[in-house]
């Protein structure tokens, strides 16, 4: 707060500052205006005073120009005087009107130079008002463009007085060509002297008339002479009215460089005025600032004192919930490890290999065939009643789990929910639905709320719950299927054959990584929709491969790694080419092809089975177990190894005794198999930590 309150005391001595700068600065441009309109007055006065000291100059020089005209014009006169007395007065006569010539051309040469210092006078007092004009000039700059202009009307007057010069001395010239003519008349005058004489008479008249021409000649000079004097009083009466303006400029100069200072002065006695005022505001505004600010600093330190007694309540709290929370967090981790204890143990209690029976809807009816089916369930038992014979007896056959007819998806799917959780703790398991063709294995495992697409939705949801508990849930998956032998990607633009590797993984399968909740529904409904189908006798739309679509599981909390997968698999019908018409004359061969695959693949499969029973029964692992028979087989090698865990759902169809009869046999046979404890994929972060370097993917398997 003291900080705020010293920021506004400055913003408002600043401001203040800058009113009183802008009070300074309006006042001066004030002051400069009217400086700029006095110059523009006295600049006025001076252009009007040098405008009429031109027009007196463009006077003098017409008045000189008039007096050189006169005088040419008497020079005329007086020659074409001198050429008629040339042809008429005798030799002396003719000498003296020769010298008289000479003599008014001694005259006119005066008067040439009477006007041309008359002209050099007006050239000086031009070049005088020049000098003036140009200080009054670099004074004002607003009167250079005027002085300039007076420049060069002055110019002009000069140019004209240089004209006037040039035709009075084209006038001397002409006199004195006219004095040489003179000088020739009189040689000639001479040489004729004796006719001269026989006009004496004449002579004397001329004499006469030359005296009076000298007469008239004198008075013009007179008047001449009177007219120069006049023009040189009018030339100084110029020269002092131009000083009289001039010191007219000079003292309305000196009259608004006082008002100038005179205006700057009390601008700058208002502008120190401003200055202290607003530093005296400063300065009170800083001061109340100060005090504001110790006041503020006060209560900030007693606030602070406070607050840190509620910090180091607040810190002892928060110590204890972080050790409340260290405590959680351990107990979490442990029961969440007693519950994952506790989730294998009764797993492995159930079984490794567990067998489930679903039966399809519309149980008791009898088809043409002859063949009836009747499949009572009860807590764990399923009778089959052969209907071949009438006196078969009822065949029993103990299953994990029996689902009748009445079952929902939601039913079947809490058999697998158990299984799902212990993917995601770390192991490998496999889900199967096998039966006949017809008898719903589709429906269970991808139909609406089927097995795969509610264990997609299960995992996502895990994926999130372990997000808030700190863990990373990373999830990838793959979907083939195999037809006629060979493997396809059903996720992949590619449908050319995969090549399968000894290990039973799949060389150039397309892996996507699942980020969203509905990432992996999709790629599962992807999978189903690119699946091979076809139209046979049993069912319109009978799958015709195997499916596998197999999820890798990796999860991560920074102190161990959980690496489990889910396979789930939806295997082709079994089917008798007689009842699903693809015996028939007529009928396609590829169909009759792809049941003999799908046939021989299953029975490939329940050779596996046995084989394991086998083993398990025997407790011998020297019992060969054909995998490698078959690629259906090669694919579910691992799953099927013996160190996940497996469920087998068995679905059967009350109207097919026969197929019944075969999918009950080979569910008996899995549920005989004896396997060993299921395997968890863990690797701790020290391992992790130690291998980094050697091993691309660590990890530990630890046998439970």
């Amino acid at each position: 707060a003291a900080d705020a309150a010293f920021a506004a005391a400055n913003s408002a001595r600043r401001a203040a500052i800058r009113r009183a700068d802008a009070a300074c600065t309006a006042l001066r441009e004030a002051k400069a205006s009217a400086e700029r309109r006095r110059d523009r007055r006295a600049a006025k006065a001076q252009s009007d005073a040098l405008e009429m000291d031109r027009r007196d100059a463009r006077v003098a020089a017409r008045d000189a120009q008039l007096a050189l005209d006169v005088a040419a014009a008497r020079q005329n006169a007086v020659t074409e005087r001198s050429k008629r007395a040339e042809a008429d007065a005798r030799a002396d006569e003719a000498a003296i009107a020769a010298s008289h010539a000479k003599d008014a051309q001694q005259r006119l040469e005066e008067e040439i130079k009477v006007a041309t210092a008359a002209r050099t006078k007006a050239e000086g007092r031009a070049a005088r008002v020049e000098i003036q004009s140009a200080a009054v000039e670099a004074a004002r700059d607003d009167a250079v463009a005027r002085a300039a202009a007076a420049q060069a009307e002055a110019a002009q007057a000069r140019t004209a007085a240089s004209k006037a010069r040039l035709c009075a001395m084209r006038v001397a010239t002409r006199a004195a060509r006219d004095v040489d003519r003179a000088t020739t008349a009189a040689a000639a005058a001479e040489a004729t002297a004796t006719t001269a004489e026989l006009r004496a008479s004449g002579a004397e008249k001329a004499r006469d008339l030359a005296q009076a021409e000298a007469a008239r000649c004198r008075k013009a000079d007179e008047t001449q002479r009177a007219a120069l004097a006049a023009a040189e009083a009018r030339s100084r009466d110029v020269v002092r009215e131009a000083q009289e303006k001039l010191a007219a400029v000079e003292e309305c100069v000196r009259d608004s460089r006082a008002e100038r200072d005179s205006a700057v002065n009390a601008a700058q006695e208002e502008r120190d005025a401003a200055v202290a005022a607003a530093q005296e505001e400063r300065d009170e505004s800083v001061e109340e600032a100060r005090r504001e600010r110790d006041a503020a600093v006060a209560q900030a330190r007693a606030e602070l004192e406070n607050l840190s007694d509620e910090a180091a309540e607040h810190h002892d709290r928060g110590a204890k919930a972080l050790l409340r929370c260290a405590e959680l967090d351990v107990a979490l981790r442990e029961s969440d490890a007693q519950r994952r204890q506790l989730h294998d143990a009764l797993q492995t209690l159930r079984g490794g290999v567990r067998v489930c029976a679903r039966l399809k809807p519309g149980a008791g009816a009898i088809r043409a065939e002859g063949l009836d089916a009747v499949v009572v369930p009860s807590a764990a038992r399923t009778k089959v009643d052969g209907g071949a014979a009438p006196s078969a007896k009822p065949r029993c056959v103990r299953l994990d789990r029996v689902f009748g007819p009445e079952s929902a998806q939601g039913e079947v799917y809490a058999e697998v929910d158990a299984l799902v959780r212990s993917a995601l703790d770390g192991y490998d398991v496999c889900v199967l639905a096998y039966g006949a063709t017809g008898s719903g294995k589709t429906h269970t495992m991808l139909g609406e709320d089927g097995i795969v697409p509610s264990a997609a939705k299960a995992i996502a949801a895990a994926a999130r719950d372990r997000q808030r508990r700190g863990w990373s849930l990373r999830v990838r998956a793959t979907a083939v299927e195999v037809y006629a032998e060979k493997c396809f990607d059903l996720l992949g633009d590619d449908r050319e054959p995969l090549v399968l590797r000894d290990d039973g993984s799949v060389d150039g399968a397309s892996v996507h990584t699942v980020s969203a909740d509905d990432d992996l529904a999709d790629l599962v409904r992807r999978a189903s929709d690119a699946r091979r189908t076809a139209a046979t006798a049993l069912n319109d739309r009978s799958s015709r491969s195997h499916a596998l679509v197999r999820v890798e599981l990796d999860g991560d909390d920074g102190r161990e790694r959980l690496t489990g997968s889910l396979t789930l698999v939806d295997l082709a019908g079994s089917e008798r080419a007689d009842r699903a018409g693809t015996a028939q004359p007529g009928a396609c061969d590829v169909r009759l092809r792809e049941a003999c695959a799908i046939n021989r693949s299953l029975l490939c499969l329940c050779d596996v089975f046995r084989a394991l029973a086998r083993r398990g029964r025997a407790s011998d692992d020297a019992v060969h177990v054909p995998y490698r028979n078959s690629v259906l087989t090669r694919l579910l090698q691992r799953p099927l190894s013996g160190t996940g865990k497996c469920l087998v759902v068995a679905n059967v169809a009350p109207d097919q005794a026969q197929e019944t009869n075969a999918t009950l046999r080979f569910a008996a046979d899995v549920s005989n198999i004896a396997t060993n404890a299921p395997t968890k994929h863990v690797a701790k972060r020290n391992v992790l930590r130690a291998r980094s370097a050697n091993v691309t993917r660590p990890r530990k398997r630890s046998t439970k």
